[in-house]
């Protein structure tokens, strides 16, 4: 139980890790979205977990890091050429009080996501949170999974 909760506390608090390179940052910084959330995005962070978002129509989701899933909401509304996520009410005493912010862009089956954890209204450093506006090196890129 500590080992899971150190792997979740070390993915949560550093935010969405990988090494994406400047010019992968910037093509996804210009794209417009082109559809909604809705739907199972799963990727590997670089550390080789696996990482996987399931949004449901009624706001309800699953974040999933290697084989546990922890059942959570939430709200997502569209801002200028992405979409600002929040997950929130996270399962578990580790997650009480926490929200994900999180800036994400959908190209066809392909997601980009950066956003980092808050309690209450601010960052880890104990700066105010504002919402993430454009992907960095620690965005992960995620795949939509069709239903079989």
């Amino acid at each position: 139980m500590r080992y899971l909760l150190l792997v979740f506390t070390v993915v949560l608090l550093g935010g969405c890790a990988s090494a994406l390179d400047k010019k992968t940052q910037q093509e996804w910084n210009n794209v417009e979205t082109s559809m909604g959330v809705l739907g199972t995005w799963t990727g590997v962070t670089p550390d080789g977990n696996r990482i996987k978002y399931v949004f449901n129509k009624d706001s309800t989701c699953i974040w999933g890091v290697g084989d546990v899933d922890i059942p959570c909401k939430f709200g997502g509304k569209k801002h200028g050429d992405g979409i600002r996520v929040a997950i929130y009410e996270m399962e578990g005493k580790q997650f009480e009080n926490v929200e994900f912010l999180a800036w994400l862009k959908v190209r066809d089956d392909k997601m980009m996501i950066y956003g980092y954890p808050v309690r209450y209204g601010r960052l880890q450093s104990g700066e105010k949170a504002s919402w993430p506006a454009s992907f960095t090196e620690d965005s992960v890129l995620l795949t939509y999974e069709k239903q079989k």
